[in-house]
């Protein structure tokens, strides 16, 4: 009986090498998983990258989901089996957010996916209206003198004399702009622009009467000149902070106002024949964030602004139409507009 339990035994402990001998080969034939995966967002498209997988595979299987692979996975097949550990996945819609992940595969198996990443496709266009002459040429327009700020348009906008800084040797960049102080910014970036400002008679704001005469003629002003059309019909509301899509309306009327230089963009008001405004009629851009944006009018000034050039983020996707504007930001919009103006050093 002893003998038999013996026999037993060594049998299945042959029974049991054998199997983990062959567990082992397989495993290491299935290839390992592949790693260290990168997306690069392009144009209605995203490059992949990752580390090639052990075990000789003769594949990679590239999945894609728009909605992080809780209910949908895509496959991106391409036209031969390869053993490249690059790809690039087409036909993506711009501005949605993608989730890739990569399998290696062969004869005996595939492996598990590796770790996930992201990309949002964008568009690539450049802007095609940019001014062709500076404002404020470094060789003419000196440094402002600010101490804590080296901006060069920071130092165009001081001499025009558009600001005058929160203290003599301070400009404050990241502060943000109420729309009373950018009410003076504007009447005094008006005059350099070669537009004509009006007598600053009351234009029916009834929230202004706190500020002082110069606010109160440079609020009326700018709504004699149509750059603004106030909160409502009624009311300025002198104290918000001016958000980056309100910027965005006030440099594109001031603009249509504005003599264009030489080296300015110009398209008809309207039509193909007629009177001319500084504006952009290309409707390309990249920012993927302009849906929040209600108006139309701000929509087409934001876009407007970005194939002139003016906008501060010539190769960024979003424009952050509802954060406040701060005032390194404004200064560099501003900047960037009076290059199409007839605004150059005396």
């Amino acid at each position: 009986m002893l003998r038999s339990l013996k026999r037993v035994a060594a049998t299945g402990a042959v029974i049991a090498m054998v199997t983990v001998s062959l567990q082992g080969v397989a495993s290491a034939a299935v290839p390992t998983v592949p790693a260290d995966l990168v997306a690069v967002p392009g144009n209605e498209s995203v490059a992949l990258t990752w580390t090639a997988s052990s075990n000789t595979p003769t594949d990679y299987v590239i999945e894609y989901s728009a909605d992080g692979f809780v209910t949908t996975t895509n496959l991106f097949y391409e036209m031969d089996v390869s053993t490249a550990v690059t790809a690039t996945v087409t036909g993506l819609t711009n501005g949605t957010t993608y989730t890739f992940r990569v399998k290696a595969t062969n004869g005996d198996g595939t492996s598990a996916a590796s770790s996930t990443t992201t990309g949002v496709p964008y568009s690539n266009h450049t802007a095609n209206d940019l001014a062709v002459f500076n404002a404020c040429p470094a060789s003419v327009v000196s440094a402002a003198g600010f101490t804590d700020t080296t901006s060069t348009d920071v130092d165009c906008i001081k001499y025009y004399e558009i600001t005058k800084g929160t203290t003599a040797t301070t400009y404050s960049p990241m502060d943000f702009v109420s729309r009373w102080q950018m009410a003076l910014f504007l009447t005094r970036m008006v005059v350099p622009a070669g537009a004509t400002l009006g007598t600053g008679t009351d234009q029916g704001f009834t929230d202004i009467g706190g500020k002082s005469a110069e606010i109160q003629t440079a609020i009326n002003q700018i709504k004699q000149l149509g750059i603004t059309v106030g909160k409502t019909a009624t009311t300025f509301a002198p104290d918000d902070y001016v958000s980056r899509e309100e910027m965005a309306l006030f440099i594109s009327r001031l603009l249509k106002a504005a003599q264009v230089g030489p080296g300015g963009n110009t398209e008809y008001v309207s039509g193909i024949s007629g009177a001319v405004e500084i504006k952009s009629n290309d409707t390309d851009h990249n920012f993927t964030d302009l849906g929040t944006v209600s108006l139309m009018e701000t929509q087409n000034a934001i876009i407007s602004l970005w194939n002139l050039g003016v906008t501060e983020v010539p190769t960024a996707t979003v424009y952050n139409p509802n954060v406040s504007i701060s005032r390194l930001n404004m200064a560099q919009m501003m900047a960037n507009a009076l290059d199409h103006t007839n605004a150059r050093p005396a």
